[in-house]
Order: structure tokens, then C-alpha cells, then sequence
């Protein structure tokens, strides 16, 4: 078992008066001033806020409030700035097993999560309090293995035989008898961090595969964490980055999909959606183009590079069978009233996207010869 990381009762009781959704708009303002004072840069150009400005409940991103040049500089994150583990032993993740490298990462986790734990305990005195003061406001159950029990049970009926996407905190040795807030400190350490850093301000900034419009160095690289925009951004335009094709995400999008997503940061995410199913040897991506979806499977770019390619017999047959199972599991009459709301939107949406996946690639498999004769468009 590995062992929990151990809060104080003044950890619970923080979290417990942490500032409400009403001061965000302040708690943002106080982060801003505080990378600046730290040496970072936020361009006057940005600003934090929800979607839909009207609605309390409309996910926060960050917004370009000007109009931004391609390449023009967004923001600096020192890593001063930074909430991380780099001077508590950072385990090696390039391990020759995976079951090695599960466990590297997982105790990274649980350092972080502590080192983030001790940050709130010290509140207004953490050299990070502004940073803190924000996390304290992030509600608990944002990731589905942080649900009700109800809720859970009904999502893992849709999970593929052998997903972690519910389970994973029992996994890493949160039990039962754990405190309830113990798992919401790993659940946000998982949600928001890069690697085994928190990052302020740029954890902030949205995931969409098909709209990305920043990029950024190394989280590592001297300096920090630098973000500029990669295409002109005009004001009101929300920014995006990818979660999954990051520069230090290395070659985690060929294990790592729309399922691993929701996993990990709490939403089905639009399209582009991939799904991965590795001991089948599937691997493909959905994209929205002019209306129309397309199914692209893992092709090698390059002579010589490893791809699973099109599915075999055997694979045509799981996505069958998954098409089918799903079509006839959780119906919506079915669901308990007593489920959150966020826990019942996010369980139809991942049904609804997942039903989608696996017939168009079920189609797209058992007329693969055909498909190859028409040209999807390039994207």
C-alpha cells in the first residue's frame, strides 16, 4: 500500500472556508499581479473568465480580450511561480517496465499532492497564496473517480473491460477510509498538473484538440513556462492548447485518448476525439470536417515507423461488440434521479460520443477498401 499523504485538521478546515466562485474574478486579478511580481509576464490582453458570462455554471477559460499577431508573446510563468516536487526527489518515469514507470508516476503524484496539501495548510502565508487561494476554490467530484458511488457504477457500465477511469484512486491506495478531502487534493493534483508542477495561469487554459491556437516551450526551460499564439487570435476568441500533444507530453497520444481524458480532467472532450484500445491494437482518431466525421486510423508517417493501421478481424470484432454492448447499456429512463447533474450530463455525452466512435469506425473497417478509394480532406 502506498502510503497517503497526511493532512492536518487546519488543511480541512481551510478548504472548507476556501473563497467562493463569487471572488474568482478577484482571485484572478490577485494571480495576475503576483506572476508579474515574480518576475512572469501576462500580457494586458487576456483575461480570465467563464464562456458565457451569464451563466454561473459555464466552464472559466482565458480569452483574448485584443486581437493577438501570430507568434506575439502571451505569458511567462516563472518557476518561482511553480507548486512542484523538484526538491523532494523526483522519481525517473523512463523506466524499462511499465508497471516501473505506473509506479514512478503514481508517487510523484502523491509528493505533489502532499507538497500542495502543505501549501494550503500555510494559506496566506504559502509563498504562493495567491495561487492557493484560487485552488481552494475548484469544487470537489470534478473527476469521475471522485464521484458519488452512484455515479460511478453507472459510468463504469460504459467503461471498456479493464478501465481505470473510475477506480484509479483505490488503485494508487485511497481507500475507503480515507478522508473525502485527501481524495479531492489528488483528484486536483492530477487535474491541473504538468508533469509534477502546478502551473499557475497556464492551468488555466483550455483543452481542444482541433482549435489549438498557443504553443509553448518546456516547462521546464530556463525561464518557465513561455506561451505565445501560433495563428492570429482575434478578441473575444477563447485560447486553447492540447492536453495530450504538449511539448513535454512526449508520445503520450499513442495511449491516451478521449476515454483517458475524461479520466483525467473530468469532460468528454469535442472533436478531435481518439480512442485507443492498445491490447487490440486500435488506434484512431475522429474529426469533424465541414459537418462530416472521419474516422483516421494510426498510419505510419514515415517508411519504417510503427502503426497499428487498420484493425484486424479480431479488432473489427471488439468494435462491434462494443457498438452493440453500448447501444444497450445506461439508457437514459434507466438513470437515478439522484445522480448530480454534472455527473448525469457527462455520462450521456460520453455514451452518446462513444456509440459514435465505434460505429463510424466499425463502418470504416469492414469497408476499408472502399474508404481508401475516396480521399477524406487533409487536416
Amino acid at each position: 500500500m502506498i502510503p497517503l499523504p497526511s493532512l492536518s485538521i487546519l488543511v480541512i478546515f481551510a478548504l472548507f472556508i476556501c473563497p467562493k466562485a463569487a471572488l474568482a474574478d478577484e482571485i484572478d486579478d490577485d494571480i495576475i499581479s503576483w506572476v508579474r511580481s515574480m518576475g512572469g509576464f501576462i500580457s494586458e490582453k487576456i483575461e480570465f473568465r467563464r464562456r458565457d458570462r451569464n451563466d454561473d455554471t459555464s466552464p472559466f477559460g482565458v480569452f483574448a480580450s485584443d486581437d493577438f499577431k501570430a507568434l506575439e508573446h502571451i505569458m511567462t510563468i516563472p518557476h518561482d511561480c511553480y507548486i512542484h516536487i523538484w526538491d523532494q526527489g523526483v522519481e525517473n518515469m523512463e523506466l524499462e517496465t511499465e508497471e516501473a514507470t505506473v509506479n514512478a508516476y503514481r508517487n510523484n503524484l502523491l509528493k505533489l499532492s502532499q507538497r500542495l496539501g502543505e501549501e494550503m495548510e500555510k494559506g496566506d502565508k504559502s509563498k504562493y497564496a495567491p495561487y492557493v487561494a484560487y485552488l481552494k476554490t475548484q469544487k470537489t467530484g470534478q473527476l469521475p473517480a471522485a464521484w458519488s458511488e452512484d455515479g460511478r457504477n453507472v459510468l463504469r457500465k460504459l467503461l471498456p473491460v479493464g478501465s481505470d477511469v473510475v477506480d484509479w484512486l483505490e488503485n494508487i491506495g485511497f481507500t475507503n477510509s480515507t478522508h473525502p478531502l485527501e481524495h479531492h487534493l489528488m483528484a486536483m493534483t492530477v487535474q491541473r498538473c504538468f508533469d509534477v508542477a502546478l502551473i499557475p495561469a497556464w492551468d488555466m487554459v483550455n483543452h481542444d484538440n482541433g482549435l489549438i491556437n498557443t504553443e509553448t516551450t518546456s516547462l521546464y526551460a530556463k525561464g518557465g513556462t513561455k506561451v505565445w499564439a501560433t495563428k492570429h487570435i482575434v478578441a473575444g476568441e477563447e485560447m486553447y492548447h492540447s492536453y495530450d500533444k504538449c511539448a513535454d507530453c512526449m508520445d503520450v497520444a499513442s495511449y491516451w485518448g478521449t476515454t483517458e481524458i475524461l479520466r483525467d480532467f473530468g469532460f468528454v472532450e469535442r472533436y478531435p476525439q481518439r480512442w485507443v484500445f492498445p491490447d487490440k491494437r486500435i488506434w484512431f482518431e475522429i474529426w469533424e470536417y465541414e459537418g462530416e466525421l472521419y474516422v483516421y486510423w494510426d498510419e505510419p508517417e514515415a517508411p519504417g515507423d510503427e502503426a497499428y493501421g487498420l484493425p484486424d478481424k479480431e479488432g473489427i470484432d471488439f468494435i462491434r461488440a462494443e457498438w452493440e454492448r453500448l447501444q444497450t447499456t445506461v439508457h437514459e429512463d434507466e438513470l437515478l434521479p439522484s445522480l448530480p447533474e454534472h455527473e448525469l450530463r457527462v455520462i450521456l455525452e460520453y455514451k452518446e460520443a462513444a456509440i459514435t466512435a465505434m460505429k463510424l469506425a466499425l463502418e470504416a473497417a469492414e469497408n476499408a477498401e472502399e474508404a481508401a478509394a475516396e480521399v477524406a480532406p487533409e487536416l
